[in-house]
């Protein structure tokens, strides 16, 4: 289906996760839907930034749901083969994955730079990128040219070794060169836990 650019895109997600229609509660629902909305509004933004002006010269493609399913797996090879460089500490391979204003905002709410995560991740300290993927579901827009993952990951704390369920967000944005991951959102999933408990 072809959409104009001055109406509403709709919202392409498809989800890998096996156990995909549980329920949830209304509180997390209208999380999600908040997550989702800022995390739309800041690819928009983030495309624009990436591409630049050749962004305007390229309508939109007509996405169908076997490009939908292409590109889901076309961001999970690439988070396998940005976890590849880490592994292998390629610091050139890795600056040309993220975005020169990428940005992740930790569960402490800290933010890192491009520079300082691959610092970190280089230095070994656990992380979205590297961690397995669970409940992954990935939401297509622009007619393939970004993308939105949600998922949780278990990482292990440096400080006490404890495992923490982290829930995160992380944004691409496709060039014509590649994708790239311009923002991400980590939150440890007990403190979400007890926030919604708060309500």
């Amino acid at each position: 289906m072809s959409h104009d650019l001055g109406q509403p895109m709709p919202n392409k997600t498809l989800s890998l996760s096996q156990d995909q229609h549980r329920p949830i509660s209304q509180g997390r629902d209208r999380r999600l839907i908040g997550q989702r909305t800022f995390a739309w509004s800041v690819v928009v933004m983030a495309a624009v930034m990436v591409a630049g002006p050749s962004a305007y010269a390229h309508p939109p493609t007509i996405v169908d749901g076997s490009a939908e399913k292409a590109t889901a797996e076309e961001l999970v090879d690439f988070r396998k083969r940005l976890a590849a460089a880490v592994k292998a500490k390629n610091s050139a391979a890795l600056k040309g994955m993220y975005a020169k204003t990428f940005q992740h905002t930790d569960p402490s709410g800290k933010i890192d730079t491009r520079d300082m995560r691959i610092a970190a991740l280089l230095a070994g300290n656990p992380s979205i990128e590297t961690a397995t993927a669970e409940d992954l579901v990935i939401s297509v827009h622009a007619g393939g040219w970004a993308a939105v993952a949600f998922g949780t990951s278990p990482i292990t704390s440096p400080v006490d070794s404890n495992v923490d369920t982290v829930r995160w967000t992380a944004m691409y944005v496709r060039t014509e060169q590649s994708w790239h991951l311009v923002a991400s959102h980590a939150t440890r999933g007990n403190e979400a836990t007890k926030s919604e408990a708060k309500k």
